[in-house]
């Protein structure tokens, strides 16, 4: 039987998995702030052209009366507005990643399946890869369905769990400063290769 490793962590969201089982306590949450009881994850600002990461982590896994449980596979989809682009996923080692093969943006599996551990919780599930490409308000939802039998957190012992996760996004322009220093680079490279060029 496999335990949960320590991961690492580079989120910033938080959210709540929304399901119709007796747990109350167990969450999809981004960082150390699990506490958020809502589905929606707040509000982040970045750039246009700006690559940034979102990590999914089940906090609260087992309560009390499902120590003897375990999980088995966690699979959703995710959803974005036109001005942010899903660029890539990488699948927590533990588990083997199934997104390929069940066709979901992630997905994985793990048998012998992931058994009670305490003291290494929250434990990270999938980290997504996103890229703003334009200025605007956009979106970002992670959701499990379970009219899909590979959705959702999957157990041994309970039913499966569906949950949805939502953050806005805005993407402002790069300040001035920075594109006056990148058309100098270009300016720089321009006269540099116009010098060599004379040069021959």
């Amino acid at each position: 039987m496999r335990t949960i490793k320590s991961q690492s962590t580079d989120l910033l969201l938080v959210l709540m998995i929304l399901w119709s089982g007796a747990s109350q306590a167990t969450t999809v949450c981004v960082d150390d702030f699990c506490g958020n009881q809502g589905t929606n994850s707040g509000h982040r600002i970045v750039k246009i052209g700006e690559q940034f990461s979102v990590t999914a982590f089940v906090r609260n896994l087992f309560d009390e009366a499902d120590t003897a449980d375990e999980l088995l596979a966690f699979g959703f989809n995710v959803f974005s507005s036109i001005n942010i682009e899903l660029i890539g996923r990488e699948i927590n080692p533990i588990f083997q990643d199934d997104s390929e093969i069940v066709g979901l943006t992630a997905a994985g599996s793990s048998f012998p399946g992931i058994a009670y551990e305490p003291e290494f919780q929250p434990f990270e599930l999938a980290t997504l890869h996103f890229k703003a490409l334009s200025e605007g308000a956009g979106f970002i939802a992670i959701v499990a369905d379970l009219t899909d039998l590979n959705q959702g957190l999957i157990f041994l012992n309970r039913d499966p769990m569906a949950f949805t996760i939502e953050q806005g996004i805005t993407a402002v322009p790069l300040p001035p400063a920075v594109f006056l220093f990148l058309n100098g680079l270009m300016i720089i490279g321009w006269l540099r290769l116009l010098f060599f060029k004379n040069k021959k």
